[in-house]
């Protein structure tokens, strides 16, 4: 049975993963609407489509992270499942750090003023490549994942799958089981969970907000609903 913190945790886990994945589509959706319509999009909209499908894939490999640690009933299962999952969770995480950090600095170039000569440089030249730095980003992401995956898959290996696989050692791997599940239904598990799953979709929902163009949109959308079938919009 589900210690509560676990049923808790699952339940604002997935609120926030729904929460964050329409948040991240809208942002998704509207860009590549603007893109078809017109064929262009600017460095904000580059960056901001990038962070959105980044951030979508990776708050579902969070959710079915968390169900797995949840709900998994058997530590060889688990062990099989989650070195699959971790490159591209450490993939996803480190790319969609990359990015928000990339809009941060695409933010701070045409928000500052200064006359240093490299601010002045990143002003010129930050918007041309863009597409570069992204691809760059990723790129790297990916390379860092790679010993970092080797890292968990061996520690995971060493903690469980060779106790278990010792004969004698059955009672150490049960009752390292038992920790593991105890931490689990703990509150430092929570917290964790929630602010893993919490961050994207809020950070989104940000950004919808603090830009004029997405909350045209929305108005427009809302404004539909509310307008009865038949009647024009003025």
């Amino acid at each position: 049975m589900l210690h509560p913190f676990e049923i808790v945790t699952l339940i604002t886990v997935a609120a926030f993963t729904v929460l964050g994945s329409a948040a991240n589509s809208f942002i998704v959706v509207v860009n590549v609407i603007d893109w078809v319509k017109t064929r262009y999009l600017n460095s904000n909209d580059i960056i901001l489509t990038s962070l959105g499908i980044v951030k979508f894939f990776f708050q579902w490999i969070l959710m079915m992270s968390t169900i797995l640690n949840t709900v998994c009933p058997n530590l060889h299962t688990l062990a099989k499942i989650l070195p699959v999952i971790s490159p591209t969770w450490n993939c996803l995480d480190f790319t969609n750090i990359w990015f928000a950090a990339l809009l941060s600095i695409f933010y701070w170039t045409k928000i500052a003023s200064h006359s240093h000569h490299i601010f002045i440089f990143l002003k010129l030249k930050f918007p041309r490549i863009v597409p570069w730095l992204l691809l760059g980003s990723m790129l790297v992401s990916l390379v860092i994942s790679i010993p970092t995956t080797w890292i968990f898959k061996n520690l995971n290996s060493n903690s469980t799958i060779d106790l278990c696989s010792n004969n004698s050692s059955i009672l150490n791997c049960s009752l390292a089981w038992n920790l593991y599940k105890g931490h689990q239904g703990s509150p430092s598990f929570f917290v964790s969970s929630v602010v893993h799953a919490a961050y994207p979709s809020l950070h989104s929902v940000i950004l919808i907000l603090s830009n004029s163009k997405f909350r045209q949109v929305l108005e427009r959308i809302f404004l539909h609903a509310e307008v009865p079938s038949g009647e024009d919009i003025t």
